[in-house]
């Protein structure tokens, strides 16, 4: 591009090093950045300092280290997005074999590049969760599913650049079309598991976050404003997340975030001018609403006194 090529070097010390310290740039480049627009973001609650995750750690006993590094590792070897990885590899491979594609060694290179990213990226997010993530987030794993899906993209990335590789070394025309009609298969089912057995999907569909989605089209279906006061009910497992995402698009510090497990936690709701609800299934929460607001029963946004005042 512009003129310029770019060709990596293993014995290139130069090349070595500047990969190397990449991370560490961005970092500083990082914190440089978060200094200058938040004052106080070297204490701010996932901040990346040394100091903040040995005290984010110290929160922790050995039973939550134990308990988070069990969950973590149950997870990254399950899930439907995990094995249709797997399974694509494994037809990519199969389909070499029946076009008798001399190239095991590249193919070698993709499921060995494949498990190592994996690995190392769940390793990663095991780290995260132990030294950034406060106690009761880190061991219901708050969001892995969001996280995860950024490596499988990644890998997916990969194997398309294998596929075209291959592509691109094939001669045989009815080798090239078999291989590729092959892919285009594994693709269609499965995206086609994805979503569920319905309509036939897009292959590039654009990446759905569901809990962001479902508070997203929460606050505009109830035209809910911004800059007002809110109390949110929400799940444990999701509650800080939720939390973020609603100070993001309603623009407002005034927000106070419960998992409900007693009415008495909401005594205060007067206080505030609407009452989010993205805990819908919590009887406790739903009991109240019926009992204080039986005009809104069922509604996922309650318009309190103070908002009617």
């Amino acid at each position: 591009m512009f003129g310029v090529s770019f060709k990596y070097d293993k014995n290139n010390i130069k090349q070595k090093l500047f990969t190397i310290f990449v991370p560490f740039i961005s970092l500083f480049l990082w914190h440089a950045h978060c200094s200058y627009l938040f004052s106080d973001s070297s204490v701010s609650k996932h901040a990346m300092t040394i100091k903040n995750y040995g005290q984010v750690l110290s929160n922790k006993d050995g039973n939550d280290v134990k308990l988070i590094l069990t969950n973590v590792l149950k997870f990254a070897i399950t899930g439907k997005r995990l094995y249709e990885i797997v399974l694509f590899i494994a037809i990519l491979g199969a389909l070499l074999v029946l076009c008798k594609i001399q190239v095991r060694k590249t193919y070698f290179k993709l499921v060995f590049l494949s498990v190592f990213m994996y690995v190392t990226y769940m390793i990663g997010t095991a780290c995260m969760y132990l030294f950034s993530m406060p106690g009761e987030e880190a061991k219901n794993l708050s969001d892995i599913n969001r996280y995860r899906n950024s490596i499988f993209i990644a890998i997916y990335y990969l194997i398309v650049l294998f596929s075209i590789q291959i592509l691109s070394s094939i001669e045989d025309k009815k080798k090239k079309w078999i291989y590729l009609s092959g892919i285009y298969l594994a693709l269609f089912v499965i995206w086609r598991g994805e979503q569920g057995g319905g309509k036939v999907p897009v292959i590039f569909n654009n990446y759905i976050d569901g809990t962001r989605t479902r508070v997203e089209q929460t606050i505009k279906e109830n035209n809910v404003p911004e800059s007002a006061s809110y109390l949110i009910c929400v799940p444990e497992r999701s509650a800080g997340y939720i939390y973020h995402m609603c100070r993001y698009i309603l623009w407002s510090c005034d927000i106070s975030p419960r998992t409900i497990t007693e009415k008495p936690q909401l005594e205060d709701s007067g206080n505030y001018e609407y009452i989010l609800i993205f805990d819908g299934e919590n009887q406790v929460v739903q009991d109240w609403v019926k009992e204080n607001y039986p005009e809104q029963e069922g509604k996922s946004v309650i318009s309190t006194a103070k908002h009617n005042e």
